[in-house]
């Protein structure tokens, strides 16, 4: 019996916290392919879905900006989910 070759990474899709369903992800997986046929959109997608953008969270986690307030409100926490889909 051959196994799927979709399987999803547990730690990367509880990254979403509930934000998405299981076959939302996988449609997401799925259009990064169907969308464009550029490289640059591939990587870009592909690094979103796996939440490992840069943004004001992260750089102020790892100490090289002085906030991690959203750079366009400045009123919440600049994250992955709060800039491409608030």
């Amino acid at each position: 019996m051959q196994k799927s070759i979709v399987q999803l990474p547990i730690k990367v899709f509880d990254k979403f916290q509930g934000e998405l369903t299981m076959e939302d992800w996988l449609n997401c997986f799925k259009l990064i392919f169907n969308c464009t046929i550029f490289v640059e959109l591939h990587f870009f997608h592909f690094k979103m879905l796996h939440q490992i953008l840069a943004n004001n969270e992260t750089l102020y986690k790892w100490t090289l900006i002085q906030s991690d307030l959203c750079s366009f409100c400045n009123e919440d926490i600049e994250t992955i989910y709060h800039t491409y889909l608030e």
